[in-house]
């Protein structure tokens, strides 16, 4: 069913319905998560959404009610692909009329990928040489996280 319906939402209904469909059903404002994830070696998590145009970014996920952000995040990446990441710290707040994605930044740790319907391939791809079909706002999201966290990131999570 899920499989189905996520069909339907890629290649049938047109993007101007899928915002109606979206504040329709979610509350006054939807909370989005977003995760830039490196690994030891300065890599970036991608996955490859099989719901998207554009199928190539970072991870990202929709808050529950009653939920943490880093919790929200992390269960979004365990249910999608079954890998594990460990959260540094929040980025930044990016916030339209109807919308907040809060931007979180940490390290990939591993695990075993499992597919799901909506991940169904990642890799670790080096700042230069990211995936062909990224989102290109994600491209410049990755980099300005890079410059920005960088120190951090090396101190707290051993990132070269």
């Amino acid at each position: 069913m899920q499989k189905c319906l996520l069909t339907l939402w890629k290649h049938v209904i047109p993007e101007k319905l899928k915002c109606h469909i979206s504040r329709l059903l979610s509350h006054r404002f939807n909370v989005g998560l977003v995760g830039v994830f490196f690994d030891r070696d300065g890599k970036v998590l991608c996955f490859h959404h099989t719901y998207r145009p554009i199928p190539w970014g970072v991870p990202t996920g929709g808050l529950n009610r009653a939920e943490q952000p880093s919790a929200g995040l992390l269960r979004e990446i365990k249910e999608e692909s079954g890998l594990e990441v460990e959260i540094i710290g929040v980025y930044k707040a990016d916030v339209d009329r109807s919308r907040m994605d809060i931007i979180m930044v940490g390290r990939f740790i591993g695990g075993t990928f499992i597919p799901s319907p909506e991940v169904d391939n990642w890799g670790l791809f080096a700042r230069d040489a990211l995936p062909q079909g990224i989102h290109h706002p994600q491209v410049i999201l990755i980099k300005d996280v890079w410059r920005d966290w960088h120190d951090r990131l090396s101190e707290n999570a051993g990132i070269r």
